[in-house]
């Protein structure tokens, strides 16, 4: 079964995708959106599923819908890995960690790539932005926890550190309906839907008209021709089906987008580049036992070394769900000291830049795709930071167990902070395209030429919106 032939496919929902699509309506086209689930903004996971199974995969309301696979989906992975494509309606955006943050080190792009400032004012008319503890225009005050305050302070961590409140992608205006409500239970599931999700606007897109999302559609291949890309997907009952395209935009993730590639036979292999995550905590020792106030439950402030800018601390507040996390490491203490405990923990998730963590290979084996694990992150560069912000956090009362021990170490993946397989200048043009090719853009985080510490999604739907809006399109012969 064949379509008939497009101006331009954007395949995948997720932050890129989004970009993409405002970017083309922009210049007046109308793309086609290749999915591959069939899910919807009101097919929302159910909670009680088996994600406790997948250490280190990020859930929302208790679900592993985010990581299910398409039922003819070719990837493989490797049993020690802990990450998955996205199989999602709107990507992982459902179940990040709504950080608003911008890259800060372009020297590693070619001139022509940096995102422009009407990328960036793009990225922020589609994605809220608030930032803890401080007030906006028509928007509510996220609070910050008040023990973390004493961070703040210009003494607390001498020069060594910038600090700084949260920026975040939840929506705060008071006119929205949508607006954050503060109940506390953000890494589950906002009820309010205030943290941005990119399936909305492609809801919003389809329901008046100027999108046509073609659900279920698991892309195989994008061959380029003379004129033309075909691309080859198939659907939830294996029919085989092809789409004409003048222009094929993809947006289906680190992931994805490699396996699509190298089973199109645009590379042998992709080696997807990581930013290493690290779960651990640091205990209050002065202040009040307990919160006195009403506070969201994602990241509240930052904590990023000055001197070495491949380290970064997101910081949390305590949160009654870790209880259960303890007591699975103390199982012999009392539940009600492990309670007390959590009262004064404050969970942190650190991150190092892809020049210190591990790296994936993305190649074909078979008719299959296998994605495995090709090296591990730097754990002495790790254990250095760690320790010097132990000594500084100390000083502000604050006490971080030095040993690796007391940290999970995710393996590589398992933060979705990766990409960099195909980077500006050395793989990819301006545009995205692979060398050799003209009418194939890779959008997502495949082109970043770095991984930086800390959210990367604002610069990679500035860079998708550039790259969709200075494109030449190609038009029909």
């Amino acid at each position: 079964m064949t379509f008939a032939r497009q101006s331009a496919v954007v395949i995948g929902t997720g932050p890129s995708g989004c970009a993409v699509v405002a970017a083309l309506l922009e210049r007046g086209v109308r793309p086609i959106v290749l999915e591959s689930s069939f899910d919807g903004a009101h097919s929302k996971p159910e909670s009680g599923s088996d994600s406790e199974h997948y250490v280190g995969f990020k859930t929302w309301k208790g679900s592993d819908a985010m990581y299910r696979s398409h039922p003819y989906s070719r990837i493989r992975y490797d049993a020690d890995l802990n990450t998955r494509a996205a199989n999602y309606f709107g990507g992982f955006s459902r179940v990040w960690g709504a950080t608003f943050d911008k890259y800060r080190e372009f020297w590693r792009w070619p001139a022509g790539c940096i995102p422009m400032r009407e990328d960036w004012e793009a990225v922020e008319a589609l994605v809220p932005r608030s930032v803890t503890g401080v007030f906006a225009h028509e928007s509510r005050t996220l609070a910050l926890e008040p023990r973390l305050q004493s961070l703040l302070r210009p003494e607390a961590l001498h020069s060594r550190y910038e600090t700084r409140p949260s920026c975040l992608a939840v929506d705060t205006r008071i006119s929205s309906p949508n607006a954050c409500q503060l109940s506390t239970s953000c890494l589950q599931g906002c009820p309010h839907e205030s943290i941005w999700w990119s399936g909305s606007l492609f809801e919003e897109w389809e329901r008046t008209g100027v999108v046509r999302i073609l659900r279920g559609r698991l892309v195989h291949s994008v061959i380029e021709e003379n004129d033309r890309v075909t691309v080859r997907v198939q659907d939830g009952v294996g029919q085989l089906k092809m789409v004409h395209a003048d222009q094929v935009f993809l947006a289906g993730g680190a992931l994805g987008t490699a396996a699509v590639l190298v089973s199109s036979n645009v590379v042998p292999s992709l080696t997807v580049r990581d930013s290493q995550t690290v779960f651990g905590g640091m205990l209050a020792l002065r202040g009040a036992r307990k919160s006195t106030i009403r506070t969201h439950s994602l990241s509240h402030m930052w904590l990023r070394d000055r001197v070495a800018e491949n380290f970064l601390v997101q910081v949390y507040p305590p949160d009654r769900s870790h209880v259960k996390r303890l007591s699975a490491r103390f199982p012999l203490a009392p539940n009600q000291a492990l309670r007390q405990l959590n009262n004064r923990l404050f969970p942190l998730i650190a991150y190092l830049d892809s020049d210190h963590s591990g790296s994936l290979r993305v190649s074909r084996v078979g008719d299959f795709i296998r994605v495995a694990t090709i090296k591990t992150g730097d754990n002495s560069f790790l254990r250095q930071c760690i320790a010097r912000l132990a000594a500084e956090v100390l000083k502000s009362g604050f006490v971080i167990p030095p040993h690796l021990s007391f940290f999970d170490l995710a393996t590589p993946g398992s933060g979705y902070h990766m990409g960099a397989s195909l980077p500006h200048g050395p793989a990819t043009d301006p545009w995205g395209r692979p060398h050799g090719l003209s009418r194939i853009h890779v959008v997502d985080s495949s082109v970043l030429p770095h991984i930086e510490v800390g959210s990367i999604t604002p610069t990679v739907m500035a860079n998708a919106h550039r790259i969709a809006r200075t494109t030449p399109l190609m038009a029909t012969p």
